[in-house]
C-alpha cells in the first residue's frame, strides 16, 4: 500500500482570549483560556505577570552570585556571613551545593576573597567557578534575589496601599497609619522607605492690603505665631482695594494663628487671619490619583499633584513640600472639598468632585481656582469616573452612562458636547493609547476619531471575552499603559488582571493574569530616565513593580495557556497527528510542558492523547497527564521536530509550567505535521 504522505502547517499564535466564536469558525491561533500570558507585539503569547517588591532597596532582580568551593560545606546554613580570613571581604551565603562543596555567595563587600584563605570553619579552595546548567543558574540567581527580598519591607502602616506615584528618580506610597487614623507618606530610599514630616500649615485672609511674597515671614500680632510663607493663593479682591482674600501655604511655623488678628511682614499688616491656622494632614481611607506637571515651565518646578476622594488636591515640589488646594469659602462655593480624579489639560488643574461636578485652575497655576482669574466648574449629571486629556486637545469625561468632551482653549471658550449618550466607563476604566478605550456596562469600548468637526465614534471590541468582563465589571481598582508593549491592563481587586494589547492593525487582543495578591492601586509613571515603571500596591501594604525577576515575588507562578482547537482547514477530515515544533523566542531559560487534547477534549475518542484524563469544556484543564518537558537556553528557534501521536479530526495544545525560575520568553507559533485519513462519520 502507498504510503500517504504528510502535510505541514504551520500557524502562528495571535488573536488573543476568544470564549465567544463558534468552534467551527474560530481562528486559528486564538486562545480557550490562559493565565499570566498575554499577546505580544510581535506576534505570539508572552508570559507574563511576574514582579517584585521594592522599598528603594537594591532589587532582587539585579542580585548577582558567585560559586566559591570550599574544603567542607557542612558548617554553612543559607543567610550566613561570609568574612574571609585573609581579604577581609563579607558576603552571604544564598544556597550550597553540598555535592560540589559548593558555597554560592551574594551581597559581596569590602573587597573579593581569594583562594586559601579561611572563610568559617573552612577554607576556600576555589572562586568564580561555573553552575554546571542554565536550571542551576536561574535556581542561584533566585536565591540571591531572595537575599536583598528579605530586606525589602512593606510600607510602614495599617491597611492596603492607598496610592503610589513614581516622580522623576523619586518613589512615594501612602499607607494609613498603625492607628488607622491618617495616612502617612513615605519616600522608597536606599534604607528603605522613609516617612516624609507632612508640615506645611494654612491659614486663610482676607482685607489684604500689600501683596505676601513667597519667602516673607509671617508673624500673627495677637497669636506671635510665625511662619515662612510657601505658596500664595489669591481668591479674588486685589491689594489696591484692600479687600484680597485667599490663603498662605506656611512651613517653619511656630505656634498657632488665630481668627482676625493682623498678619505682618517686617511689622507692617498685609492682611487678617480669616480663620485659625490648620496644620495639613491626610484623613485616611482614599484612593489617591496622580499627575505630574511643570506649571512655570522652569527646570525646577516639575511637581507632582494628587487627590484621594476624602482629602483636598494638594502638590508636592522638589523638597516634598506639601501644599493644599483649598477653595473659597465665598457662597455658592462647593461645600466638600474631596476630588476623587484628577487631570492636566492646557494649562489647568482638573478637578472631579462628588455629585458630578468638575473644577479648573487659573491658567498655569494649580492652587488657584478663583473664577475671577480664569477657574471655571462644569456640571455632568452624574458621578465622574475617567477624566483624559486627548490629543487634539479635547479633555475626555465619562460617567458610567455617557461621555463627554470639552472642547476649547480656557474660560472665553470652553464648549462641552457630548461624545456618547449611551456609553460611559466604570471608575478607572477610561484608556487613552492612540485610540480611546473605555470599558462599560456594553464591554470595551473604542472611541476613534472622525473626520467630521473633530468629533468621536464608538464600537465595541471586547465581544471575544463578553463573558469574562461581565462578572468582573465592580472589580476594577486601576487600569495601566504598558506603552512599550502597546498595552493596557485592567487590574481587579480579586488579582486578576486584563492584558490589553492593541495590534498593528488597531485591533484589541486579550490575555489574563493571576496575582496571588489584591491590588488596591497601580500606575504608571517614567522615571527620570524616561523608563516606564508599573507599580501595584496590594493590601499586604507591599509596593510591587511588575515586569522584574521570574517569579511572583520569588515565589512560584502558574502561567498556562490552551489553544482553540485547530481543524487545520478540514473540519470533517480526521488526521493523524505526527510531529510538531515550536517556535519561541527567549532571552533566558524557557522551560514549559505541553499536552496535547483532540475531538474538543472527548476522552472517549479513538488515540486521544491522555486518555486516562476527562477534559471537557476546559474542566481539569491543568491536571492533565504531561507527555514531554522542553528546555532552551538560547534565544534563537529551536531547530527540532517533537514526536507527537493522536488521532482526531482537531487538535488543541496546552502550554504550561508552575515555577520561580523562568524569565518572560514568547511562543510564536507551531508547526504541525498530519496525515490526513477518512472523513469523520458520527
Amino acid at each position: 500500500m502507498r504510503k500517504q504522505p504528510a502535510t505541514a502547517k504551520y500557524y502562528p499564535l495571535k488573536g488573543g482570549l476568544d470564549v465567544t466564536s463558534p468552534a467551527l469558525s474560530v481562528r486559528a491561533g486564538t486562545l480557550l483560556e490562559c493565565v499570566n500570558f498575554a499577546p505580544d507585539l510581535t506576534g505570539g503569547y508572552r508570559m507574563t505577570g511576574v514582579y517584585e517588591r521594592l522599598d528603594g532597596q537594591p532589587r532582587p532582580s539585579d542580585a548577582a552570585y558567585t560559586l566559591m568551593a570550599v574544603a567542607d560545606t557542612s558548617t554553612f546554613t543559607v543567610g550566613d556571613a561570609l568574612t574571609g580570613g585573609t581579604s577581609g571581604a563579607t558576603a552571604v551565603v544564598a544556597a550550597i551545593n553540598a555535592t560540589n562543596n559548593q558555597l554560592i555567595y551574594t551581597k559581596l563587600a569590602v573587597s573579593t576573597f581569594v583562594d586559601g584563605e579561611t572563610v568559617g570553619a573552612s577554607t576556600i579552595t576555589s572562586i568564580e567557578q561555573s553552575p554546571d546548567t542554565p536550571t542551576e543558574s536561574a535556581t542561584y540567581l533566585l536565591a540571591a534575589g531572595d537575599q536583598y527580598r528579605s530586606d525589602i519591607a512593606a510600607v510602614p502602616g495599617s491597611g492596603p496601599i492607598r496610592g503610589i506615584w513614581q516622580h522623576e528618580d523619586a518613589t512615594y506610597a501612602f499607607r494609613d497609619n498603625a492607628g488607622g487614623t491618617a495616612v502617612d507618606v513615605y519616600k522608597a530610599s536606599a534604607a528603605g522607605w522613609a516617612q516624609i514630616t507632612l508640615s506645611t500649615h494654612t491659614v486663610r485672609y482676607d482685607a489684604g492690603s500689600i501683596a505676601f511674597a513667597e519667602g516673607d515671614t509671617v508673624t500673627g500680632l495677637s497669636s506671635s505665631a510665625t511662619g515662612t510663607v510657601h505658596r500664595v493663593v489669591i481668591h479674588g479682591g486685589s491689594t489696591v482695594g484692600t479687600d484680597e482674600y485667599g490663603y498662605l501655604v506656611l512651613t517653619s511655623v511656630t505656634g498657632t494663628f488665630t481668627d482676625n488678628e493682623a498678619l505682618q511682614v517686617s511689622a507692617v499688616t498685609n492682611a487678617t487671619a480669616d480663620g485659625a491656622s490648620v496644620a495639613f494632614s491626610f484623613l485616611p481611607g482614599g484612593r489617591f490619583d496622580f499627575r505630574s506637571y511643570n506649571f512655570l515651565a522652569t527646570a525646577t518646578t516639575y511637581y507632582f499633584y494628587g487627590c484621594d476622594g476624602v482629602n483636598p488636591a494638594f502638590e508636592v515640589d522638589n523638597n516634598d513640600v506639601f501644599s493644599p488646594v483649598l477653595m473659597s469659602t465665598l457662597a455658592g462655593a462647593p461645600t466638600g472639598n474631596t476630588p476623587h480624579l484628577i487631570e492636566i489639560h492646557r494649562g489647568h488643574l482638573f478637578l472631579a468632585f462628588p455629585n458630578g461636578i468638575i473644577q479648573h485652575s487659573t491658567p498655569g497655576d494649580a492652587l488657584s481656582f478663583s473664577g475671577v482669574l480664569g477657574a471655571a466648574e462644569f456640571g455632568m449629571g452624574a458621578e465622574i469616573t475617567g477624566m483624559f486629556s486627548v490629543a487634539g486637545g479635547v479633555l475626555m469625561l465619562w460617567t458610567r452612562r455617557n461621555t463627554k468632551g470639552l472642547y476649547g482653549t480656557n474660560v472665553t471658550d470652553w464648549s462641552l458636547r457630548p461624545v456618547s449618550d449611551d456609553t460611559g466607563a466604570v471608575l478607572w476604566g477610561a484608556v487613552p493609547i492612540g485610540r480611546i478605550y473605555a470599558w462599560d456596562d456594553q464591554g470595551i469600548v473604542r472611541l476613534d476619531r472622525v473626520q467630521a468637526f473633530g468629533d468621536f465614534q464608538g464600537a465595541t471590541i471586547s465581544t471575544s471575552i463578553q463573558s469574562k468582563l461581565a462578572p468582573n465589571i465592580n472589580s476594577l481598582v486601576a487600569s495601566v499603559l504598558y506603552r512599550e508593549k502597546n498595552q493596557f491592563w485592567y487590574v481587579l481587586n480579586t488579582g486578576d488582571v486584563l492584558f490589553v494589547h492593541i495590534n498593528q492593525q488597531g485591533n484589541a487582543e486579550f490575555g489574563w493574569g493571576l496575582l496571588p495578591f489584591k491590588p488596591n492601586v497601580a500606575y504608571n509613571a517614567p522615571d527620570e530616565t524616561g523608563t516606564e515603571r508599573l507599580l501595584i500596591g496590594g493590601d499586604d501594604g507591599f509596593v510591587y513593580e511588575m515586569n522584574k525577576g521570574t517569579s511572583h515575588d520569588g515565589e512560584p507562578m502558574l502561567w498556562a495557556f490552551r489553544t482553540t482547537y485547530n481543524h487545520f482547514g478540514s473540519p470533517r477530515m480526521r488526521k493523524a497527528f505526527r510531529y510538531m515544533g515550536v517556535e519561541i523566542d527567549c532571552d533566558a531559560l524557557a522551560e514549559f510542558f505541553i499536552a496535547l487534547n483532540y475531538d474538543y477534549s472527548n476522552s472517549y475518542a479513538p488515540g486521544t492523547q491522555d486518555q486516562d484524563v476527562a477534559v471537557i469544556g476546559g474542566e481539569g484543564l491543568w491536571n492533565t497527564v504531561l507527555w514531554n518537558q522542553f528546555l532552551w537556553s538560547a534565544q534563537s528557534v529551536p531547530d527540532a521536530d517533537i514526536a507527537i501521536e493522536g488521532t482526531g479530526v482537531n487538535m488543541e495544545i496546552i502550554v504550561h509550567n508552575t515555577t520561580n525560575l523562568v524569565a518572560p520568553f514568547t511562543v510564536q507559533g507551531f508547526m504541525v505535521h498530519f496525515i490526513n485519513r477518512r472523513l469523520h462519520r458520527t
